[in-house]
């Protein structure tokens, strides 16, 4: 069994900002990550997929700019970008190693991976995100109709005429972009009143100022944790509302087969349905519905301690699962962990 001072789970943006944060304070940790590289699931994205904001916003660390700063990035680029940090952390990190389960002892957790491997750690730190905890809604019974934004890759992979997107938010607009063009006819199913980001113009003005706008609104309201509403980008989907090209749905109360009962009780079949209805954190069962809002000093369990977060929805204020709070909240972790505290 081996002892370590900090253990990170997960080797995404946020595993890889502590890390680098850590290395820089001379902290000892190892980072442990399920997959082969870091950085993985943003290879695992759809391949049309590019981060929402330019390239300044998303950096993990201050210092560090992989491409120009008012460039969308692909995602398959900024997952080589992560994967780039391997060569400054190849001492720290265990690759193809999945957490199995975690019990405490005194003052230490022992961490059990599925290759049988025991770990023992004082702090741990989750840094699992969401991309690989899909929510599936309660009515999908039949998966193979349907799938989820996460295994979405592109419209030709789809084989598909006629599909149904169910959602209404950044990653449905992203979808019925790609479909309509692959001119596949696309419906939308929603529950409530579809919102859309202001127009190109105002939006990409919005998005350069965006870091003045939160400095702002956190100077007055410094502990706001409201969830943020990310709403469909006018700029990639609106056209074709206005364009009578998305057929309408409500709420969809059933799904048999290829066939969808709407609550309104109408009918229709389709060849695929495809899922943009968020994701959950990604915890084992044992610390599942963990309030991050209610987090000792924004990172710590309440309950457990040495048990840490980072990367979560309302841990430090309304930015901290967006990369550029990630950036931020990773700094403060670091030292958080450091011995001098």
């Amino acid at each position: 069994m081996k002892d370590y001072k900090n253990i990170i789970i997960g080797g995404g943006a946020s595993g890889i900002a502590l890390a680098m944060n850590l290395k820089k304070r001379n902290v000892p940790f190892l980072l442990i990550e399920k997959n082969d590289t870091l950085g993985s699931t943003w290879t695992q994205m759809p391949d049309k997929l590019c981060l929402i904001s330019s390239d300044h916003h998303n950096r993990i660390l201050e210092e560090n700019s992989p491409h120009p700063k008012l460039k969308r990035v692909p995602a398959k680029d900024f997952a080589q970008y992560l994967n780039d940090f391997s060569k400054d952390l190849q001492k720290h990190i265990k690759l193809e190693t999945e957490l199995k389960d975690i019990t405490k002892k005194d003052d230490l957790w022992i961490l059990e991976t599925t290759k049988g491997e025991k770990l023992n750690t004082k702090n741990l730190i989750f840094c699992t995100g969401y991309f690989n905890h899909p929510i599936i809604p309660s009515f999908v019974k039949d998966d193979a109709h349907t799938i989820h934004f996460k295994d979405f890759k592109n419209a030709n992979a789809l084989r598909a005429k006629k599909v149904l997107i169910v959602g209404k938010r950044l990653s449905a607009g992203q979808v019925i972009d790609e479909l309509v063009q692959a001119n596949i006819e696309t419906h939308l199913s929603h529950r409530s009143k579809i919102e859309f980001t202001p127009n190109q113009f105002i939006f990409s003005l919005l998005l350069r100022i965006v870091d003045g706008l939160e400095k702002l609104i956190l100077f007055f309201l410094p502990n706001s944790k409201n969830k943020p509403d990310v709403k469909m980008e006018a700029s990639v989907a609106k056209k074709y509302f206005d364009q009578k090209r998305i057929t309408l749905h409500t709420d969809i109360k059933e799904i048999n087969g290829n066939k969808v009962t709407f609550v309104d009780e109408s009918t229709d079949h389709f060849d695929k349905i495809i899922l943009t209805t968020g994701f959950k954190p990604t915890l084992i069962d044992k610390i599942k519905g963990t309030n991050f809002s209610k987090l000792v000093n924004n990172f710590e369990h309440p309950e457990f301690q040495g048990l840490y977060f980072l990367g979560f929805e309302e841990q430090t204020n309304f930015r901290s699962r967006f990369l550029r709070g990630i950036r931020q909240d990773a700094k403060k972790l670091a030292n958080l962990l450091s011995p001098s505290n």
